[in-house]
Order: structure tokens, then sequence, then C-alpha cells
């Protein structure tokens, strides 16, 4: 028995040496700290630290301070043994070591605040120190401010809603410096939760990258306005834009799709880093969310921000200081070089809406220059007024100021608005969704594409007489964008229907067309006629006597400045029979190109050509003449080639025959802009000019 009770009291020891050691258990963390750094190299940055105690003093904060002075003794002590070289150095006497690598910097590691029990909140200080440091930084501001002070301040400036092809062409034809492309993205959330955007039609179709594309090509900004609140599910636009935006604000699933899109968005600009790009936020939802939460830029709830889910978002309130806040965290984060516009509108432009009203609104919001935005956007209406689709609501002419300037009566009213604005915030303002339409050309005659309008003519007719950029400029504007609204006047071939010069519509002048353009050629005549003469914002004015003076040294040497050159001459009979086939193509098929003809230094329309060369052209106020091929010269073809590659954006033989002859012609910028758009078929054109 007294065996048996000392094995009994000794097997538990026994078995106790065959057993594993018992892992010591970390202690859960009963604090947590956000750590601040300041390292020897002057590199900043914020880690969530657990802490054994709820003090700054604790053991891991002292651990963090301790490595830091470690490495900074040793960075010091490698600097001081370079520096006693250095100055033993006597070549180098009497320069300064200290410019030539700075002296370590002694590190900080401190607690931001008091550690905190809650690690969710601790991870949400993390979120905000994170969020104000990038905001301070601002990364991208220099690149924006280039942007600014080279494209859109040195004078008063003008943007399109056109295609690459038609901008290029514009450029080199009537000279017409168009500042940027602008288009939509509407419908950004089509489906709650699709936060890949699979059915985003600008995603899915391949809409965004395009454009992108097209800028590049064109060589102007990427104007992208960002419309999805009103027109998002669940009320998708239902009963009105004003009550379905505070509706769907409030929706998670839509929201933290509309945030990720965002997202996807900027991370495509960084694709296209080289490409200067707006993005104009929401027009007319600023108004409608305001109005939700009655002026209260601070009232939570109103419009999902962290709430919506979205990981980078966190913390950031759900109220409309939260919603600037969050384009502006995203921009910095995923794209810094693209300019943020904000949207105000008018609709009560004496009252709740006033620009002094604005001004506060903004500023109440950090959106402002001072808080990395740029631009702000003012409006007139969205759609040409005389077209017959909009039946009763369709405005004809004779056009007044009065009924032009819808929101604000006059120019002056205008420019009353706008000014507070910008005063306020140190934004510019951009004049924005101006209509294309006009009552100059018969082609506009209130069909679909061939609306009628007011407004172009009120700012471009007679300038700068009229002195409305000079006043828009004065009070704080930069520029004037036109664009499509519904089914209005385009400024390119968008019905494909040609040169159109049917009866004149009542009020309309009945100018006859020589251009395909659905406007008759307005805004690419008149953008033309304004660069001659750009009204000056910071840069100093244009000469006021440059047409002809500049005009004709240019034509003079263009030939002289291109560098490329034909290498075998048998080519250009070659290329010029091609060109002839392809001008005789476009006549069969019921298309009369419009060139400028330089002999007459007037716009021509080619009406026949025959195989033995002889050809029939209208030419505006002297009818018809006679010509032969041979007597059109290097510039006519180049011309010619051009106007055939406009009306065939998508063919590639079209923009390389338009590049050839602009080679010929010795103008190898414009044919570069050509070949970028020939795809395989630049190639032939590249080995004729041995450009490769």
């Amino acid at each position: 028995m007294r065996l048996l009770a000392c094995l009994l009291l000794i097997l538990p020891l026994l078995l106790a040496e065959d057993l594993p050691p018992i892992p010591a258990t970390a202690p859960e963390p009963v604090a947590w700290a956000v750590v601040l750094s300041t390292d020897h190299t002057g590199a900043q940055s914020a880690a969530l630290v657990g802490l054994s105690q709820s003090s700054a003093s604790a053991p891991e904060v002292k651990a963090l301070q301790t490595a830091a002075m470690e490495a900074w003794n040793q960075a010091k002590a490698g600097w001081e043994e370079r520096r006693k070289a250095w100055e033993a150095d006597r070549a180098n006497a009497g320069k300064p070591f200290r410019k030539a690598e700075p002296e370590p910097t002694k590190p900080v590691v401190k607690v931001s605040g008091q550690p905190l029990k809650d690690k969710a909140a601790a991870e949400d200080l993390l979120a905000k120190v994170a969020r104000d440091a990038l905001a301070r930084s601002d990364p991208g501001a220099a690149r924006r401010a280039k942007v600014m002070a080279e494209q859109l301040l040195p004078y008063f400036t003008i943007g399109i809603q056109a295609t690459p092809e038609w901008i290029i062409e514009t450029r080199q034809q009537q000279g017409a410096r168009w500042a940027c492309m602008a288009g939509y993205l509407s419908h950004v959330v089509d489906t709650p939760g699709d936060v890949e955007g699979k059915d985003t039609w600008f995603f899915k179709y391949g809409g965004l990258r395009a454009k992108f594309e097209g800028s590049r090509a064109a060589k102007v900004i990427c104007w992208n306005t960002w419309y999805g609140l009103a027109e998002a599910p669940p009320a998708r636009y239902k009963p009105t834009p004003a009550a379905a935006t505070p509706v769907n604000a409030k929706a998670k699933d839509t929201m933290i799709a509309y945030w990720s899109l965002t997202k996807k968005f900027l991370q495509m600009a960084k694709e296209f880093e080289d490409v200067d790009c707006v993005l104009q936020i929401e027009p007319d939802e600023w108004g409608h969310l305001l109005l939700s939460c009655g002026f209260d830029v601070n009232k939570e709830g109103v419009v999902l921000v962290g709430g919506s889910g979205m990981p980078e978002l966190r913390g950031i309130p759900d109220t409309i200081k939260g919603y600037a806040r969050a384009f502006r965290l995203l921009r910095d984060t995923y794209a810094p070089h693209v300019l943020l516009a904000a949207n105000p509108s008018a609709w009560d432009r004496n009252g709740t809406m006033a620009g002094e009203r604005w001004g506060e609104y903004f500023n109440a919001m950090d959106v402002n220059a001072k808080n990395g935005w740029d631009l702000f956007i003012t409006q007139l209406h969205d759609w040409d007024r005389g077209q017959g689709r909009n039946g009763s609501n369709a405005v004809y002419p004779p056009y007044t100021e009065a009924n032009t300037v819808m929101y604000h009566g006059s120019v002056d009213n205008w420019c009353t608005w706008i000014k507070p604005i910008h005063e306020a915030t140190g934004m510019w303002g951009v004049a924005w969704q101006l209509p294309q339409g006009n009552a100059t050309y018969a082609t506009c005659d209130g069909s679909d594409g061939h609306a009628m309008d007011g407004v172009a003519e009120l700012l471009l007719d007679n300038h700068p007489a009229n002195k409305v950029a000079a006043r828009m400029a004065a009070a704080g504007c930069c520029m004037w964008i036109f664009s499509l609204g519904g089914d209005g006047a385009n400024v390119f071939d968008a019905k494909k229907d040609g040169i159109t010069n049917p009866k004149p519509h009542p009020g309309n002048k009945g100018l006859q067309s020589l251009f395909p353009d659905d406007d008759g050629g307005y805004l690419r005549l008149k953008g033309g006629d304004y660069f001659k003469r750009p009204q000056p914002i910071q840069a100093k004015p244009v000469a006021a006597k440059p047409e002809k003076a500049k005009a004709k040294p240019a034509e003079a040497t263009a030939p002289a400045r291109a560098a490329a050159k034909l290498q075998d001459k048998s080519l250009a009979a070659v290329w010029d029979e091609r060109l002839r086939g392809a001008a005789q193509a476009e006549l069969l098929a019921r298309r009369e190109p419009a060139f400028p003809l330089s002999a007459l230094k007037a716009q021509a329309i080619l009406r026949t050509l025959d195989a033995s060369g002889a050809m029939t052209v209208a030419v505006a106020g002297s009818g018809e003449m006679s010509l032969r091929w041979e007597q059109l010269d290097a510039r006519d073809r180049a011309a010619l080639a051009l106007a055939i590659a406009g009306a065939h954006r998508s063919d590639t033989a079209a923009q390389a025959l338009a590049a050839f002859h602009l080679l010929l012609a010795g103008d190898e910028a414009a044919a570069r802009e050509r070949l970028a758009l020939a795809g395989d078929a630049a190639g032939e054109v590249e080995r004729a000019f041995a450009l490769r």
C-alpha cells in the first residue's frame, strides 16, 4: 500500500516530463494608442500599438522610443565619420557639409492624444490622423497649380464636348485651341452593391478608357462630369431629382458602390497620369443635399460616407461636409493630380442660393482652394431650347440676353453671382454646359441634333467688342464649356447627314454651311476667331493686329520647319492617287468634303472630281468654279485629306492618308497627331518619311 501511494504521487511528475511546455499566452492589450513617429531621416508615420498599460509611458511606447534613438545614434555616428572625411578633404575646403548631406533628424515618438480602451475608436483615430496628414501634404498641389497657371488662367479659354478627331481638326484648320474635352459620366450606380462597376456603362463598355485615350491624343484636359446620386437606385430619379437624391444618399448598398466606383475612376485617372483631368462632382446635387438637411452641413445621416462601409472612409461623418471630405481623401490617395470641381446651383439666386451664401456653404464644408479644391461650376441650362422635341417648352429666335442667360437674366447678374463665390473660396469658376446651337446657320432648324439657341452667339459674336469674356474673367470665371444637352446641336457630324442647308427656320439668319458639323460649323469658326484674340487673365494681352502678320509667315515657313523628308520621291504620286480615289469615293457616297483652298483663302466644298482630274468646287460668296487637280498645292491636298479623315474617324487608312499629306506639306506636328490614330497603317507612312 505504501508503494502504491508513492507511485500515485510520482506518476504525474513522470508523465509531465514527456509533455511539451505550455506556451506563455501574450496578455491582451488593455489599451490602444495611435503612435506618431518621425525617424532620423525626417519620415513621418502613424501606427496603432497595443499597450499593456493605459498610459502614454507604457513599456511598448518606451521600447519604440528606445529603438528610434538607437537608429538615430547609429545614423549620427556614420554621419560624423563622413563629415570628418569631408572636412579633411582640402579640395572641398569652404564648402558647407550639411548642404551635401543633411544631419540626421532627432527622432520623435509620441502618442496622439490619450490611449483608448476601445480598439475600434483607436482605429477611427488612426484613420483621422492619416487623413489629416494627407490633407496637409496635398501631394498633387503642384501639378494642379501648374494646370491652372499654364492652361486655364493665362487667358479666358473654351472647352468643348466633341470627338478628339474634331478637336484636332479644328485646332489645325481653324486654330481653335480648346482647353478640354467635356463629357458626362452618368448612371454611376446601376446595381446596388456593384462595387466593381460591372453594370456601369463607362466601365463595362470601355467608355471611360476611350475618353482618356482621346484626351491624350487631342492633347486636352479630360473633363468628367460625375453624375450619379439622383438617378441611382432605389429612387431612380423619382418623383423628382430633389426628392430622389436624399433617399439614395442614405441607401448603404448604393453608397458603398458609389464610393467604390469613384475610387475606380481615380485609379484609372492615375493610370493615365500624363493626361490632365478634372472631376466635376454632381451638378445640382450639392443644392439638393443642402435642401434636405436645412443647410446644416454638419447634420448627421444626410449622406452615407463612413457609414457606407468603405474602409478608406472609416470615421468620416455622414454629413455633407463629410461628403466633400471623402472626395478630397479619395483624390489625394489615388490620383492627386486630378482637379476637383464643386457645383453650386442658382435656383434661388437672390436668396438661399445667392453667391454670398454659396461662399459660406463651401467654406463651412472646407470646399475651397485652401483645402485642395480647384474649381466651381456655374451653369445656365442643360438643353438647346430651340428644338422641336421640347414641344411647348421650345424657345425659338429671336434670342435676347434676358431669355438667353436663363437663371440670371443678364451677363452682369451672372457675374454678380459668380464673384462672391470666387472671392470667398479662392476657386475659379467655369461656365459649364453651354448649349451648342445657334440661329446663324440654316442647318440649325430645330430638328434633332440641329437645335437652336442664343448662348454661343451672345458670348462669341462680336468678340472682343462685346466684353463678355472680360466681364466674366473679372468676376472670377476662367472658361466656357460648350456641351450637348439632350439631342441639341452637335459640333461635329454626329447625325451623319453631311452638309445640310434646309429652308431657314423663322428667325434664323439662314447662312449656308460649308461644314458637315451639325451646328453648321459655327463653333469651329467662332472658336478659331476667339483664340486669335483671347481675353487675358494672368497673361499679357494678345496683340491687336495678329491675324495676317502671323498667318503669312506660318504658311510660308511651314515646309522649312519639317524635319521629316520623303525618302522615295516616287511615293508622292502613289499617295496622290490614293487621295484622289478617296475623294471620289466620298462623292460617290454623296458626301462632299469641305476644305480650305489656299489660293482663294476661303473654304471650298468639293462637288465633282472625274478621272482626268477636272474638279468643281463651291466657294462661299463666289458660287461654283472649275479647277484641275494639279492646281491643288501640298497644303490643299493635306486639308482635303484631313477633311476625309475627319469624316472617317475609325478608318486607320484615312488617318494614315492625312498623315502622309501633312508631312508632305511640312506639318509634322499635325501629322504625328494623325499617326497616333492610324494604328497599324501608321507604319507605312513612318517608313516613307524615315520617322522610325
